[in-house]
């Protein structure tokens, strides 16, 4: 059974939203991962351990931003005239972190 100690969008909201489950994924193992594929060989994934969070852009084989955080309190899907990300929300800070998926892969770490 996977234990989370936040607030995470449905399965159905990713997949609705182009998302797909990544090899990471073990849902034995408590992981819940998705994969965003671009058209360029560029892949967004975003996974989810109990209290923290992993995202990894990769250009083909080559990892160009691997990320982890903890201390999530809520995680939701945004959007900013075309620009559309999943906004993690942390509880012990007004920080956040802005995963930009479309129309291309970025990461914000906000820091107030």
């Amino acid at each position: 059974m996977i234990v989370l100690t936040y607030e995470l969008p449905p399965e159905l909201e990713f997949f609705q939203r182009g998302f797909s489950l990544s090899e990471r994924h073990e849902h034995d193992e408590g992981i819940i991962s998705y994969i965003y594929l671009y058209e360029n060989e560029r892949q967004l994934i975003v996974s989810f351990e109990h209290h923290s969070i992993n995202v990894k852009i990769l250009d083909g084989d080559l990892v160009t931003l691997s990320l982890s955080q903890e201390n999530i309190e809520n995680v939701a899907f945004q959007a900013w005239g075309d620009e559309q990300i999943i906004r993690v929300y942390l509880n012990d800070s007004f920080n956040d972190v802005k995963i930009f998926y479309k129309p291309t892969a970025r990461v914000i770490f906000h820091d107030e």
